[in-house]
């Protein structure tokens, strides 16, 4: 009898403080089999430095290393792992790795302008070499006359372009709540005729 009030008195704060957290995630698969835009100016420090892009569609014509960044980059993506960075659910346009001759890094960044026609300024982020999502920030992106699109990067790595879904508050369910404290009510009517039924046996047994 008294494992089972133990069970019970367990069940009903596991039902208290436990609520159940769902999250969806989405990715616009068509982004697998656009091509790359093209470099139309690279520069580091004022300097021109070659630099192409590599879409995800022609990863088995480069090397090992770029094929294992954008394959890593596309899972993520599909996985919903850039959704918590960005607040919301992504939904990429084109995904391409950017190569370039120049060492980049935060004091040597590399401004790169692709040719693109975007109308409103997309989200950027950037995966490098170890497998990390970098969310440029919007002073890092920018929207030029004709849709072009200019990157500040820090980083080599594959590119995301991309749209982002808020992710919109949603008030908890009453329903839930109100079956939670049914269980509840329940499993704490069970706990008082368990306790009285143990309490009334020792009784008797004196």
């Amino acid at each position: 009898m008294k494992k089972t009030l133990v069970a019970i008195l367990a069940i009903s704060m596991l039902m208290v403080l436990c609520l159940p957290v769902m999250a969806a995630s989405s990715f616009t698969a068509s982004a697998e089999n656009k091509n790359a835009p093209d470099v139309t100016e690279a520069t580091q420090n004022g300097t021109p430095v070659n630099t192409v892009t590599v879409a995800y569609s022609d990863k088995a014509a480069v090397s090992s290393d770029v094929q294992t960044n954008l394959n890593g980059a596309y899972t993520s993506l599909k996985n919903g792992d850039l959704d918590e960075k960005v607040g919301g659910t992504v939904s990429c346009d084109n995904i391409f790795y950017v190569q370039s001759e120049a060492n980049v890094n935060a004091t040597k960044p590399l401004n790169v302008t692709l040719a693109t026609s975007y109308k409103e300024k997309p989200t950027v982020a950037v995966y490098d070499a170890q497998g990390n999502w970098t969310v440029l920030p919007a002073e890092d992106v920018t929207l030029n006359d004709g849709g072009t699109l200019t990157l500040k990067l820090t980083k080599l790595g594959t590119v995301a372009l991309m749209s982002v879904t808020p992710t919109p508050y949603e008030a908890p369910s009453k329903t839930g709540y109100v079956i939670l404290w049914v269980c509840v009510g329940a499993l704490y009517a069970a706990f008082i005729v368990c306790f009285v039924v143990l309490y009334t046996q020792r009784r008797k047994q004196k």
